[in-house]
């Protein structure tokens, strides 16, 4: 009997020692959404600060005035595409002269990408250092831009109105819009 006992404890010794150890398992689960971001770097946010365009002499109207670059910065976890449009077909005037003038946004207004960081490509009519009218028409200016969190693109712009307007202060809105592939 007392080797039985003996035995008995030898075996659930030993049975102890071989269960030292366990293991669980668990998932883990990411839900990304597909997210895009466009600021502008001087505000940081979407909307970007008041581009002022003087014109204080006559040399002003006939050659146009540029204005200092402009850099957008895109956050996207997809590839995408940078268009730019204006808000309306023509600037809104302020001023004193009534009926107010109606100058038009298109062949007035244009734009020209100074830097491209997107890694995207700039198609035409745009391109890198040369200006391009801009209008309420939603023009592609950045195509394939690749995902990622800093990239960018550099504009300016440049208003040639010649001396076709009176005095007072034209208004328009450029549109920026990011959108993924």
């Amino acid at each position: 009997m007392k080797k039985f006992i003996l035995m008995a404890m030898l075996c659930a010794s030993v049975a102890a020692k071989a269960q030292n150890s366990g293991s669980a398992a668990q998932t883990i689960s990411l839900s990304l959404t597909d997210a895009i971001e466009i600021t502008f770097n001087t505000t940081g946010n979407a909307t970007g600060e008041l581009v002022r365009i003087p014109f204080a002499n006559p040399a002003a109207y006939s050659g146009g005035v540029q204005t200092a670059d402009y850099q957008l910065t895109i956050r996207s976890n997809k590839k995408f595409n940078l268009s730019v449009n204006t808000n309306n077909p023509f600037f809104t005037y302020s001023g004193n002269v009534i009926p107010a003038p109606k100058m038009p946004v298109a062949g007035t207004l244009s734009i020209m990408p100074t830097t491209n960081g997107s890694g995207g490509n700039i198609p035409s009519p745009f391109a890198l250092s040369r200006f391009s009218s801009i209008s309420e028409r939603i023009q592609t200016l950045v195509s394939g831009g690749s995902n990622g969190g800093n990239q960018s693109v550099s504009v300016k712009y440049k208003a040639d109105p010649k001396f076709s307007y009176p005095g007072g202060t034209y208004t328009v809105d450029a549109i920026f819009t990011a959108t993924q592939m």
